[in-house]
């Protein structure tokens, strides 16, 4: 039942992230970029930019009750969502990107 809520949760937090924030995870969980710099190189925009969607990703994370406190964090639960729309949905990962 508490794995149901965390799962629902996840599944609510990232739905609502804007498509840019989802996009710089992305690139970091597909390993296209190790650092925010990048990140940043890859998507035409500075390194704070960057930064500030990751700041703004964690806080919503937060804000969702999950401990979220860095990019490993995130990415976590980044993963956990994308399994859980491929179980539930049937999709594979590059239909969400």
């Amino acid at each position: 039942m508490e794995n149901e809520k965390l799962e629902e949760r996840i599944l609510y937090v990232v739905d609502k992230l804007t498509a840019r924030q989802k996009e710089v995870l992305g690139l970091f969980e597909d390993g296209k970029a190790d650092t925010s710099a990048e990140v940043a190189d890859v998507l035409f925009v500075s390194k704070r930019t960057v930064d500030f969607h990751l700041a703004n990703t964690y806080g919503q994370m937060r804000g969702a009750g999950l401990k979220v406190k860095n990019r490993e964090g995130a990415l976590r639960v980044y993963r956990t969502y994308r399994a859980l729309k491929d179980q539930n949905y049937g999709k594979t990962q590059e239909q969400y990107d």
